[in-house]
C-alpha cells in the first residue's frame, strides 16, 4: 500500500502531466489559428486579385465596347461612301464607265477587307471577354473551395478544442476529488 508521500508524488506527477498536456492542447490551438490566419489572408489575396481582374476585365469590355462603336461609325461612313461614289458612277457612266468600274471593283475589295478585318478584330475581342469570364468564374470556385476548406477547418479545431478541455476538466476534477480525499484520510490518521 501507498503511503501519503507517495500518493502525493504520484499526485503531482498526474497534475504536472495534465499541465503539460493542457499546454500542449493551448500550442496546438495556437498553431490552427495561426494557420487559419494564413488561409484567411490567402483568402484576401485572391478577392483582391479577383476584383482587379473584375475591374481590368471590365475596363476591356468598355474599351472595346468604344472600339466597335467607333469601327461601326467608320464602316457606315464607308458605306455612306461607298453610296455617293456609286451615285457619282450613275451620273458620269458614259464617259467613265471603265474607269469607274475598275475603281468600284477595287473600293469594294477595300471595304470587303476592312469589314473581314472588324469581323476578326470582333471575333478576337469576343473570345478575349470570354477567356476573362472563364478565369473569374475559375477565381470565384477557388475562393468558393478555399472557404469551404476553411470552414471544415474552423469546425475541426471547435470540435477538438473542445473534448480536449472537457477532457482535462474531468481529468482535475478526478485530481482534485482524489486530493480532497487524501486530505481528509490523512486528517482523520492524524487523529
Amino acid at each position: 500500500m501507498e503511503t501519503d508521500k507517495e500518493i502525493i508524488s504520484r499526485l503531482r506527477t498526474q497534475l504536472k502531466e495534465a499541465e503539460e498536456e493542457r499546454r500542449k492542447a493551448a500550442q496546438y490551438g495556437l498553431e490552427l489559428m495561426e494557420g487559419q490566419n494564413v488561409l484567411q489572408n490567402q483568402l484576401d489575396e485572391l478577392q483582391n486579385e479577383m476584383g482587379t481582374l473584375t475591374e481590368k476585365s471590365e475596363q476591356e469590355k468598355y474599351t472595346l465596347q468604344k472600339e466597335l462603336e467607333l469601327k461601326t461609325r467608320m464602316l457606315g461612313s464607308l458605306n455612306a461612301e461607298y453610296d455617293t461614289l456609286k451615285q457619282l458612277q450613275n451620273i458620269q457612266l458614259d464617259t467613265l464607265r471603265e474607269q469607274l468600274e475598275r475603281l468600284h471593283g477595287q473600293e469594294i475589295n477595300e471595304l470587303k477587307n476592312k469589314v473581314e478585318k472588324l469581323k476578326s478584330e470582333l471575333d478576337e475581342s469576343l473570345l478575349s471577354e470570354r477567356q476573362l469570364k472563364h478565369k473569374v468564374d475559375h477565381l470565384k470556385e477557388v475562393i468558393t473551395s478555399k472557404s469551404e476548406e476553411l470552414r471544415a477547418v474552423s469546425e475541426r479545431v471547435h470540435e477538438t478544442m473542445s473534448s480536449e478541455v472537457l477532457s482535462l476538466q474531468h481529468e482535475l476534477i478526478a485530481l482534485e476529488d482524489s486530493k480532497l480525499n487524501s486530505e481528509v484520510t490523512l486528517g482523520a490518521s492524524l487523529l
